[in-house]
């Protein structure tokens, strides 16, 4: 089980190397077109869809390891009024829809 997990823990890593560089093109982009729309007032086209896509590709490898990290976004309220049973079940549940998205 501890293989599994340090080969996870390092695709993980890679996923989130790659989504910084994303987020370093992305930022370099924006500053490149906001600079050519404001000296010569020649935007670069495409920016906004590009970075667009690029929003989602981020999202998308930080998943991983957001999920790792037990990390991610949730309403412990519901869950409070829960048996551990059931909370054990909803908390399943999440895990597979995380790892299917």
């Amino acid at each position: 089980m501890q293989l599994y997990k340090k080969i996870i823990d390092k695709i993980a890593a890679v996923f989130n190397i790659i989504a910084g560089v994303f987020l370093m093109i992305m930022m370099v982009l924006s500053f490149a077109d906001v600079a050519m729309r404001t000296i010569f007032n020649r935007p670069i086209q495409g920016t906004y869809e590009v970075s667009g896509l690029f929003c989602v590709i981020i999202i998308g490898l930080a998943l991983g390891s957001t999920q790792l990290a037990k990390s991610h976004i949730r309403v412990d309220i519901f869950l409070l009024f829960m048996s551990e049973k059931r909370r054990n079940l909803v908390e399943f549940i999440i895990n597979i829809l995380c790892f299917v998205m």
